[in-house]
């Protein structure tokens, strides 16, 4: 099969990049004049393609490298399509590392309603995700667990890309998920400063992060836990992602093979 899988950065991608042997390759785009690159590897004898989009998502199709690259990796016709990565719990029964995938989405500025192809939720199932689910997109992380409670009357976890990756790739009719890690609970409040000291590639801003040491010394505790327990997220999702695709691997061969079963006419 043919997998094309994105990530908003390389820390949601990493510790499934380690597993496996992953090659960076860069695409050249008409934006700017500058490239963007995606990874390409082997996983369970599947070919799959890696895209990271970056934190939220660029409305401003006219500078946003991302959208062109994955227009272009759909264009090799991949079987399946799964958006991934991390995501806030909007349920009190949801724990970190909890795997969710979504049967619907939406924005929450509203709209239409986006939904998974239903075997790849049954699949998804039986790879350990939670599947009765709404996602809800946000335009910016969700700070604050009294806003999580808002939000949680409209959807059962929330991220800041699935919806609009989907909303891409439906216009293909290519099979498409939405799955995601739980990297934060219903009733914890983020560190404000991950916005300062991160940018929307996930990398670590320096003088950023030199004043918030020099000045709020006592805010690096809570960074540096929810930078650990994230990292225990990636886990889970590297995991998942490996059931999911060892066994997308296997229902291809059956179907397959069922096909090759049927004597002509």
């Amino acid at each position: 099969m043919r997998i094309l899988i994105t990530f908003a950065v390389e820390a949601e991608f990493a510790p499934w990049r380690r597993r496996h042997a992953f090659v960076p390759i860069s695409m050249p785009t008409p934006i700017g004049l500058q490239s963007h690159s995606f990874y390409r590897g082997t996983v369970f004898d599947n070919d799959v393609d890696v895209l990271l989009t970056g934190i939220g998502w660029d409305e401003n199709k006219a500078g946003n490298r991302p959208r062109f690259v994955l227009r272009e990796l759909l264009k090799n016709k991949p079987d399946l399509c799964m958006s991934s990565g991390l995501a806030g719990g909007l349920r009190a029964d949801m724990r970190c590392g909890d795997i969710v995938a979504a049967r619907e989405l939406s924005l929450r500025t509203g709209g239409d309603t986006i939904r998974s192809t239903p075997n790849l939720l049954a699949i998804a199932k039986d790879a350990g995700a939670r599947i009765d689910m709404k996602q809800i997109t946000e335009t910016h992380i969700v700070f604050e667990a009294s806003a999580k409670s808002a939000l949680s009357n409209f959807g059962d976890f929330v991220d800041m890309e699935g919806y609009h990756i989907l909303h891409i790739v439906s216009g293909t009719r290519t099979p498409m998920i939405s799955a995601r890690a739980i990297s934060d609970m219903l009733d914890q409040d983020l560190p404000p400063e991950i916005s300062k000291v991160v940018d929307r590639e996930g990398h670590l801003q320096t003088i950023p992060l030199l004043k918030l040491v020099i000045n709020r010394p006592a805010r690096i505790r809570s960074l540096l836990s929810f930078s650990a327990q994230s990292k225990d997220a990636t886990v889970s999702l590297a995991d998942f992602l490996d059931r999911f695709l060892e066994a997308a691997h296997g229902d291809s061969s059956e179907a397959q093979a069922k096909r090759m079963a049927v004597p002509d006419r």
